[in-house]
């Protein structure tokens, strides 16, 4: 098992790619060249031929990010460069932890699985030679008890490996949050809005480990090996062992034909735990005893007159309410019998596995207080064509709309969710309102990139493209405007247009804001912003001798820039009284680094200079002189 190599060093670096925003000095480039990055999910084998579940991928930034972390570099300390690794080094170790731990309570309860199946299949082979059937219960009672101790024992030696993991990797997380601490408060206030981001980043990993440790131990509590076979007059049994110990699955059905049927709560002392009845019978009413804690396994019943499934009043796992299984809390839908049409309620946080398995709804709607859904829980609802899928679902499980009628269409409330991502991955017709999404991209290389900015360099060519999601699907328009911080008013770079892309080119450094809004064919207009930061690449630092002068004396314009060699820009001088709309002509684009002005009133001026670079790119800088009489 591998974790994520170098993971958190490209994402904590990631945080100062604005470095270079701020001018940050030094050169680290040396302290971090061994800090690529491996792709690759976390997986946990399974003992034995069990399948790999995989358990958490933890590469959430996209490789532009990367690209920009790289070019960081060349601005931070050595100091910052050193802590930043020391940092991911920790939540690497944290993660290492948590695995080497986890395959060590594997290891643990497979060793202790295999005991549990010999002792059992041995008390099994006796107990069928025993025409008695209260010795055999005995027998088969004491082998329970023995294999019960092995798992207790087998839970409370994974528990605690796990529980020590947990301590050690809370505390290098802890380091690791202190670190990062410390080198917030070194960077300047230009970069917060990307550290803060760079932080829930952090965050995110924290929680990937929690959940990664979450569904390691649901993976091993959950896990259990079919150790034999048992019946009586009217069911067919699985005995399966796990680490809670041994019980039963009610696995098929082959009684008298009534209409209600109850299973049982013990089998030879066994507790009946699952039911998984293979049977065809026309059942209209289930009973389920108290010992009962799972029914995802109903799925495989082919009970179409089903109408109420029945939970013992005394089972402290699952109730039924009209029929309809809950759990305890009554928040997560467990199943809806398969002759049922039957509504979500307000108040469901969670529709199980299989929970509609083959119903006989047409549609649902599933209600905002729902967070997940299981596998196949819709599965083979032949005759559904709609559901609504609200942005509050955060989970969807593999198979959970599979095969439902042909005409099905899913209707979401927005495309940032998760139902958005599951339909278009398993090609499901959608409805959804109108989305707008836009992109930018530079003809220069990036200092950095986001799904939230853009930064690049003065006298870079930017492409802003707009991309269209629901309403219509049809007809779309595009429309794009853009302003400088600190304006008010928006300026027009297109109307609304089939085109969906503009190029422009800055003139200024600073920040900026793209908005494209959208139209389809029934006028619904959605719109979306994004930032764009320009940067000193080719700067225009030309300055005057004065702002202030007496009338008669002249002002001298230094032009100059950076970012380009001397010989490859020229250089324009205009000048105006600030109250004029025409300005006068100075300098025509020349070689000439210095011009002297000397204005033939006193007023207040204003002077422009623009840079020019042998490829065409203009820097324009203004000033303001005044001449006093």
């Amino acid at each position: 098992m591998n974790s994520s190599k170098k993971f958190m060093t490209r994402i904590l670096t990631a945080a100062l790619a604005l470095s270079m925003v701020a001018g940050t000095t030094g050169v680290c480039a040396s302290a971090v060249e061994d800090t690529t990055v491996e792709e690759e999910p976390i997986v946990i084998m399974a003992p034995e031929d069990y399948e790999q579940v995989e358990l958490s991928k933890l590469d959430t930034l996209k490789a532009i990010l990367e690209t920009a972390a790289k070019n960081a570099y060349a601005k931070l300390s050595t100091t910052t460069a050193a802590q930043l690794l020391q940092v991911a080094q920790k939540a690497k170790m944290s993660q290492k932890i948590m695995i080497e731990a986890a395959t060590q309570a594997s290891a643990i309860q497979t060793e202790a699985y295999t005991k549990v199946s010999e002792i059992m299949a041995e008390a099994t082979d006796a107990a069928s030679n025993l025409e008695d059937e209260e010795a055999a219960a005995q027998i088969m009672q004491e082998a329970t008890q023995k294999a019960e101790a092995i798992m207790q024992e087998a839970d409370e030696q994974a528990s605690q490996l796990m529980s020590q993991a947990q301590e050690a990797s809370d505390a290098l997380l802890a380091e690791a949050d202190e670190q990062l601490n410390a080198i917030r408060a070194q960077v300047q206030e230009k970069k917060m809005q990307t550290i803060a981001e760079i932080q829930q980043k952090l965050y995110d990993a924290k929680t990937q480990i929690k959940t990664l440790t979450e569904k390691i131990s649901d993976y091993i509590s959950n896990k259990t090996v079919k150790i034999c076979s048992l019946a009586d007059d009217e069911f067919a049994y699985d005995i399966v062992c796990g680490i809670k110990g041994v019980s039963a699955v009610a696995v098929y059905y082959y009684g008298s034909e009534s209409e209600e049927v109850t299973v049982p709560d013990y089998v030879r002392g066994i507790p009946v735990e699952s039911v998984m009845l293979l049977s065809s019978a026309n059942i209209k009413t289930l009973n389920l005893p108290m010992t009962v804690k799972n029914v995802s396994g109903l799925s495989a019943a082919v009970f179409h007159e089903l109408e109420n499934i029945n939970v013992d009043e005394l089972n402290p796992y699952l109730q039924s309410v009209d029929g309809i299984v809950f759990d305890k809390t009554g928040t997560v839908l467990y199943a809806v019998p398969q002759g049922r049409e039957y509504n979500i309620p307000e108040g469901i946080t969670a529709v199980g596995d299989f929970a509609y398995y083959m119903s006989k709804i047409s549609s649902i709607e599933i209600p905002s207080t729902v967070t997940s859904i299981g596998e196949g829980a819709f599965q083979y609802c032949l005759n559904l064509q709609k559901a609504f899928v609200p942005a509050s679902v955060q989970t969807i499980g593999k198979l959970a709309f599979d095969q439902v009628s042909d005409d099905f269409v899913i209707d979401l409330e927005t495309v940032s969710c998760q139902a958005y991502v599951y339909v278009r991955v398993n090609n499901i017709a959608y409805n959804c309102p109108l989305a707008a999404s836009i992109s930018l991209e530079s003809d220069t290389n990036f200092v950095d990139d986001s799904e939230h900015f853009v930064a690049t360099t003065l006298g870079s060519t930017i492409t802003a493209t707009g991309t269209a999601e629901g309403g219509s699907k049809e007809g779309y328009l595009y429309a794009f405007y853009i302003r400088k911080e600190g304006d008010t008013k928006w300026a027009c770079k297109q109307g609304f247009k089939e085109n969906d892309s503009i190029t422009f080119k800055p003139e200024f450094t600073g920040n900026y804001e793209i908005c494209v809004k959208i139209k389809d064919s029934t006028g619904t207009v959605a719109k979306m912003y994004m930032d764009l930061f320009i940067l000193n690449g080719f700067e225009n630092t030309s300055t005057v001798s004065s702002d202030t002068i007496k009338k008669g004396q002249t002002v001298t314009v230094n032009c100059s820039a950076d970012g380009v060699e001397a010989e490859d820009v020229s250089y324009a001088v205009y000048y105006k009284k600030t109250t004029d709309k025409k300005w006068v002509t100075k300098q025509d684009y020349d070689s000439n680094t210095e011009v002297t002005i000397k204005p033939a009133k006193a007023a207040d001026y204003t002077i422009c200079v623009k840079a020019k670079t042998s490829d065409g790119t203009i820097s324009k800088k203004y000033f303001t002189v005044k001449v006093e009489a």
